[in-house]
């Protein structure tokens, strides 16, 4: 029997309409496996009739003139559906499609529901099997506790006061009314005393705790295993089919824990020099825009097919993350204010994962065209250096670092022409100087690109930035050495 068939037996279920012969031959298929029991499933959580039956409605068919009950099939469904699912009880609590909690944001979000696509538009997150496969959603409970869920992930909602996790990663927010909040993992089970906290789950079902703040208590799934509290500052792993939690380092730069973009000191300082162009490196609604806070030069977000989210934890607020020659995201920014001036100015702070061959941080040049500066690595070498095309001159006057540009650490890069002289600077503090006259003002390449060079002939780009940049702005100005020490020394939250 072809599935449409079997899909229009359902739906003559769900509208009273089978007769006696359909009605076995959709019980005998509905037992076969749990995947017939789960397409049974998803048909019927849609019609809304899976819902009465939890509550023991007498819905009835009319059979050649009898009445046939649909309680014959009730019981190897569920006893399907449960196993499939793994929740023995599917009948207490929140039944499938029930609300559950609410759905606040979703940048760049696709998520499913029972493997159908959820109205991102509608609030309410209903019980249920979810797997979101792009962007991140924040969800709220009526205790006040806040999720923040970033793709991969499949969790299930089940109940007002806990969360399973079968893959992906959870920041979840608890306050005093929300204590006692549960985040269930194939390998652990987290309860929350009012806290802070993140919890991300491996293809291997290896669950890995971290405690921002508060406290939260672990309990392997193996039996006869002792549970481990965890206090503000702490991470933990547990493996599958072990008994014994793992302390590790916690890593507050991985998890994602807010949406929220803080307005902090150094961004107003920043908006204070006049910028042309602005990108804070807040997560976009639409998970595609980068609103330009200067402006109305606005970025667009390129993913290459990357599986998460292109954001992280930034310097300030959340940062966007690149992740290097092989995949991730890049920005790209079209017309973009030239500095008709003469002169020109960036600031931004960067974080390097890996010092890829000639890594761009920005750049509006291709291997054809000058442009009008870029900021990178030099070839192999690690090394940072800054170009900048003079007017009427065909190549770029350059200033660089020493010695190779550090890993896994914050720092502030800006440089300043002043229609003189090229000054590079990292972390406050002068480092390379060179004669430059006047900023050309005339791009012969239109794009920007921020962690990556754009390639217009080939629609793409090359030369990936990997690791973060946040708080990126151009100045048609230049900038004074007050002021670069003072965005280097303005950034603390």
């Amino acid at each position: 029997m072809t599935e449409k068939e079997m899909d229009d037996r359902i739906d003559a279920w769900l509208d009273g309409e089978i007769d006696a012969e359909a009605l076995a031959s959709l019980n005998h298929w509905l037992v076969e496996s749990p995947e017939n029991a789960a397409r049974f499933a998803e048909r019927s959580h849609m019609h809304g009739h899976l819902f009465d039956w939890a509550e023991g409605r007498k819905l009835k068919s009319t059979v050649a003139g009898a009445k046939v009950s649909p309680w014959k099939i009730l019981l190897p469904v569920a006893a399907a559906i449960a196993f499939l699912l793994g929740v023995g009880s599917w009948f207490m609590g929140p039944k499938p499609g029930e609300p559950v909690a609410t759905l606040e944001n979703a940048p760049g979000a696709e998520m499913k529901l029972f493997r159908r696509s959820v109205d991102l538009d509608d609030p309410v997150l209903r019980a249920g099997d979810y797997t979101l496969s792009a962007g991140l959603v924040s969800i709220r409970y009526e205790t006040g506790v806040s999720l923040l869920i970033e793709a991969p992930a499949k969790f299930q909602l089940d109940s007002k006061q806990s969360v399973k996790l079968e893959s992906g990663q959870i920041a979840a927010n608890v306050p005093p009314e929300g204590v006692g909040f549960t985040i269930e993992t194939p390998s652990a089970e987290v309860v929350d005393y009012g806290t802070e906290f993140a919890v991300e789950v491996g293809e291997d079902g290896a669950s890995e705790i971290h405690v921002f703040q508060g406290e939260v208590e672990v309990q392997p799934r193996v039996e006869e295993s002792e549970p481990v509290r965890l206090f503000t500052n702490a991470a933990t792993r547990v493996e599958m089919a072990s008994n014994v939690p793992m302390g590790i380092e916690i890593d507050e730069s991985r998890f994602l824990r807010s949406l929220d973009e803080p307005m902090l000191k150094h961004s107003r300082f920043v908006q204070g020099l006049d910028p042309s162009l602005f990108f804070r490196m807040g997560i976009p609604k639409d998970g595609v825009t980068m609103r330009d806070k200067a402006g109305e030069s606005d970025g667009e977000i390129i993913d290459r097919g990357a599986r998460r989210p292109p954001f992280s934890p930034g310097k300030v607020g959340s940062s966007m993350r690149f992740d290097g020659p092989s995949q991730g995201a890049y920005l790209r920014v079209g017309d973009f204010p030239k500095p008709e001036s003469g002169q020109l100015s960036l600031s931004c702070w960067i974080k390097a994962e890996s010092l890829p061959r000639r890594g761009m941080i920005a750049s509006n040049a291709t291997s054809h065209r000058k442009g009008i500066f870029e900021a990178g690595l030099l070839r192999d070498s690690g090394k940072l250096f800054v170009g900048v095309k003079p007017e009427g001159g065909d190549d770029l006057v350059e200033v660089r670092a020493s010695h190779p540009f550090p890993l896994h650490s914050w720092q502030h890069l800006a440089f300043v022409a002043n229609g003189e002289t090229l000054r590079l600077f990292l972390n406050g503090i002068e480092i390379d100087l060179a004669e430059c006259g006047p900023v050309s003002a005339t791009a012969s390449h239109p794009f920007l690109g921020i962690g990556a060079r754009v390639n217009e002939r080939k629609q793409t780009a090359d030369q990936f930035w990997h690791g973060r940049i946040d708080e990126f702005a151009l100045f048609n100005h230049a900038l004074s050495d007050a002021d670069i020490l003072a965005l280097y020394q303005n950034s603390d939250p």
